[in-house]
């Protein structure tokens, strides 16, 4: 990124990766070609009575704004209508009640088999979440009021339809599943990232 003139932003973005980025070459990436992206300028004030970092600090945080604009670019709202005919029952839908605007959902996998510690196998859910660590020294105060961040915890049972007693603490990739999660309940700290496993074989085992 750069800026050439007074008022102007250049951004050159060169994919060239030295391995395959799982997307059906089986190979590295070695293409220049033109591809259309969307970017996405926002300006946001600076606090009062927020200190500046250190000149050796090589990095910041985002902000709620950032945050909450990046996921927009990243995960788009689709619009999908479904209308049921006359003659059949109409779909019930349920929604989650988790509101907190620094949890992320990173991956949700309907299909995982995983390890328990004596070597049965379980079949079922897994989830990952992460807490995104905010700049609140930056930024429109009053878009706290529309995406209010929460404290780390997570009713797992608030974000899925499913039972609390079948919610274990899991390995990241959902290799192993560890001790369960009491009352299903997932506690972050910010910048940390968990996965769990919810349970669904028929023998909890």
């Amino acid at each position: 990124m750069a800026a050439l003139q007074p008022g102007q932003i250049e951004v050159m973005q060169d994919r060239r990766l030295s391995r395959d980025d799982n997307r059906g070459m089986n190979q590295g990436v070695l293409d220049n070609l033109r591809t259309r992206h969307v970017f996405k300028l926002l300006l946001e004030p600076a606090g009062r009575d927020c200190q500046k970092p250190p000149p050796e600090a090589t990095s910041g945080q985002l902000t709620l704004g950032s945050h909450i604009a990046q996921q927009y670019l990243l995960q788009p709202l689709i619009s999908m209508q479904y209308t049921a005919r006359e003659d059949t029952s109409r779909p019930a839908y349920s929604r989650s009640t988790v509101s907190a605007a620094d949890i992320v959902l990173a991956s949700c996998q309907s299909h995982v088999s995983s390890k328990t510690k004596d070597g049965g196998t379980l079949r079922g859910i897994g989830v990952t979440l992460q807490r995104v660590h905010l700049d609140e020294c930056y930024g429109n105060k009053d878009v706290y009021k529309s995406y209010p961040i929460g404290d780390g915890v997570v009713q797992i049972s608030d974000l899925l339809d499913v039972q609390r007693d079948r919610v274990f603490d899991s390995s990241l990739t959902f290799v192993s599943v560890h001790n369960p999660l009491p009352e299903g309940v997932v506690t972050l700290c910010p910048m940390e990232v968990r996965s769990v496993f919810i349970n669904q074989s028929l023998n909890n085992g």
